[in-house]
């Protein structure tokens, strides 16, 4: 969270300080910094899950092990039906799993569209360091 904060305040060190802000800015950046890791934690377990899905269960191993000719008919038949049992109970796990996941992505990007705004909303000090991004910049007006 410390590398989130150091670049929504523009500071290479962040200090322990930084982490208990006093003030609605610094209240507004930590908070901004947290929702940033939410989302980049939520976004990560969604594409982890999906990489999972897509690696588990490969056809053309499930069957080629069902037709495995040097088996006897029916071991064919019983590993071809415990594959098959396997697929769909982890088809029915990731039918409440990965919608799930997808509710708290969509729930980090909500939370971080919010933080920004609030964070964007205070007014900046002329000390602050963020003050530059919030000013159209003279050469481009």
């Amino acid at each position: 969270m410390s590398a989130w904060l150091a670049v929504i305040l523009d500071r290479p060190n962040v200090t322990m300080a930084a982490l208990d802000p006093s003030d609605e800015s610094g209240r507004r950046a930590l908070a901004l910094a947290k929702a940033e890791v939410r989302l980049a934690s939520a976004q990560l377990a969604l594409s982890e899950f999906d990489e999972q899905r897509r690696r588990q269960f490969n056809i053309e191993e499930i069957l080629h092990a069902a037709a495995d000719e040097t088996q006897c008919p029916v071991r064919r038949r019983t590993q071809a039906d415990e594959m098959l049992q396997l697929i769909m109970a982890a088809e029915i796990a990731a039918r409440s799993q990965r919608p799930l996941l997808a509710r708290y992505l969509r729930e980090a990007q909500s939370r971080r569209r919010r933080a920004l705004h609030a964070w964007l909303a205070v007014p900046q000090s002329g000390n602050h360091p963020n003050e530059a991004r919030l000013q159209p910049e003279e050469e481009f007006a």
